[in-house]
């Protein structure tokens, strides 16, 4: 809200935000947030769901379908409010998860075929898993549910194909996201030798993606999405220890991320991921004891950057 403002005859105008709270999602974010042992407050509240909600925002959607995928986010919410227990052994963490999973599909069998028939269906219901996924992770530190979910999600993708076909080309991209996704919570976990293997399977996905697209506009997407698997698989080889291995992805991811992110002459701005992939690279020489490689790295592209 733009505001003007008067003030010792001066004239200006001051731009303001109002937080509008639902009462529903105060009340799920509350025991959603206290179960995670987060301190409850209204910003953490606002920052919270502005995230969960953020991907019902796509401009390109038409608003039905818009509205839609935000009633179905806060139907998932009233869900884990009304069965998620503050403390669960196994069995009902395995009764809470396919209840959940069973009420995002619509199916009580839970095996997903129904929803596989159509290619709006099963990308629409891998969303929903996504987001249901991400807040387990993220939010309630709820790490095999959240893996629970991402799994229900790589299966009604389905098994990625070889064919030179779009759908095949589309798929491909969905599971190695999935896998990393997948990766990042075992990761998460410190089960780093599984993090690795899928972090790998989700790269091979993602260059065969970049071998067999025909979608030139897409080019610099499909490159990054390379360069984030090369940055998270050296960052497993950092925790193991393996550090030239390491140091190796390092740079591919670092080589590919300055051609794509930071390639205009008149920018006066480095892009985060430019400067992730640096600062992490320094982090390895550091540990290597190549210190003033590592010295000129952190104040000639970490920290000069974040200055600027």
């Amino acid at each position: 809200i733009q505001l003007p403002v008067v003030e010792d005859n001066r004239k200006f105008k001051h731009i303001c935000e109002i937080q509008i709270h639902v009462r529903d999602i105060m009340m799920g974010g509350e025991q959603l947030l206290t179960a995670s042992n987060e301190s409850q407050s209204s910003h953490v509240y606002y920052e919270y769901f502005r995230n969960y909600f953020h991907n019902t925002e796509d401009s390109s959607s038409p608003s039905s379908s818009k509205k839609r995928i935000q009633e179905e986010r806060l139907q998932d919410l009233v869900y884990i409010q009304k069965n998620f227990p503050q403390a669960m052994d196994a069995n009902q963490m395995i009764a809470f998860t396919e209840g959940l999973i069973a009420m995002v599909t619509g199916d009580d069998e839970n095996d997903g075929d129904a929803n596989k028939n159509s290619t709006t269906d099963w990308l629409s219901l891998r969303q929903r898993l996504h987001a249901l996924a991400e807040l387990f992770h993220t939010a309630l530190y709820e790490y095999d549910i959240a893996i629970q979910l991402y799994s229900k999600a790589l299966y009604l993708t389905g098994t990625a194909g070889d064919n030179d076909n779009d759908d095949d080309v589309i798929q491909n991209k969905y599971v190695a996201d999935t896998n990393c996704a997948i990766a990042q919570v075992l990761y998460d976990q410190g089960k780093l030798t599984e993090s690795l293997e899928l972090y790998e399977t989700s790269l091979q996905l993602r260059l065969l993606v970049l071998e067999k697209s025909n979608d030139t506009d897409n080019d610099a997407e499909q490159q990054l999405d390379v360069a984030s698997s090369y940055h998270h698989m050296a960052r497993v080889l950092w925790r193991q220890g393996k550090l030239d291995d390491s140091k190796v992805l390092f740079e591919k991811a670092l080589t590919i991320r300055l051609k794509y992110l930071d390639n205009n002459d008149d920018s006066t701005h480095t892009h985060y991921d430019v400067i992730d992939s640096y600062y992490k690279l320094a982090i390895v020489l550091d540990d290597q004891e190549y210190l003033e490689e590592a010295m000129e790295l952190y104040e000639q592209k970490v920290l000069s950057a974040w200055i600027a």
